[in-house]
């Protein structure tokens, strides 16, 4: 499943990404909605997503800033919650191998 959104910010999930189209994440289903879900925010109708703050955003800059914040916040928790629900093999994380993991998904150098 990718999470995806339009230039105006509503978000969108799909099994593939559609034309006119950004990818946000990628992942099961069940743990993309309720990420991208949590941290989004929606719209009068109550039903659709948007991402924060791309609809209050004056210029490109602004979106395109507003955009890569929630892509880095949903990355983060869905990093965490691995971290904390263990590894898919059922080990559990050093806090050393953690912020690796960290680090490495949202593109930083650890100390």
């Amino acid at each position: 499943m990718i999470a995806q959104c339009y230039q105006n910010g509503i978000i969108l999930f799909k099994d593939h990404l559609l034309d006119g189209t950004i990818a946000i994440m990628e992942g099961e289903e069940d743990e993309i909605k309720a990420i991208i879900s949590s941290k989004a925010t929606c719209a009068y109708d109550g039903k659709t997503l948007l991402v924060p703050g791309i609809f209050e955003a004056k210029n490109s800059k602004e979106r395109v800033d507003a955009l890569i914040e929630f892509a880095c916040c949903c990355k983060s928790k869905e990093i965490w919650s691995k971290i904390l629900h263990n590894t898919g093999d059922n080990d559990e994380l050093s806090i050393d191998e953690s912020k690796r993991i960290r680090a490495k998904d949202l593109g930083r150098k650890t100390l």
